[in-house]
């Protein structure tokens, strides 16, 4: 896994903790970002396949930035680059304002061999 795939990851992390209110016991997630907390589990425990059935289902449930942009990134994983294309733009349209979804779509522009290269490495976001 390279490094920008391991800071999306984080990222992911860290929208769940955004998601679950802060660490508020006692409260109910909605559905759909309990799904995308599973995904989560998925994706650390290395199954990027339920992670996408997960991630599906999020977005059958309820359609978010964060849910395309992570589905983004397991469809480049999978070389389906049309796919990861369609949800970067989705990403971007529910969250214009955010520079990381644009980041990956501008990545995904790229020819293979120059992606996530350099300066572009990692997402705008990320701080050593």
């Amino acid at each position: 896994m390279n490094q920008s795939r391991r800071y999306a990851r984080c990222m992911l992390a860290a929208t769940f903790i955004f998601l679950a209110g802060c660490g508020e016991e006692g409260r109910e997630l909605p559905p759909a970002n309990q799904l995308l907390v599973e995904a989560k589990k998925a994706l650390v425990a290395g199954d990027a396949d339920k992670a996408m059935e997960l991630i599906n289902a999020s977005i059958e449930s309820k359609p978010s930035a964060w849910a395309y942009f992570e589905r983004a990134q397991l469809y480049l994983e999978k070389g389906d680059e049309s796919s990861a294309k369609e949800d970067c733009a989705r990403a971007v349209e529910l969250d214009p304002e955010n520079r990381d979804f644009k980041w990956l779509q501008d990545e995904i522009e790229k020819p293979t061999a120059r992606r996530f290269k350099g300066k572009n490495q990692f997402p705008p976001s990320y701080s050593k």
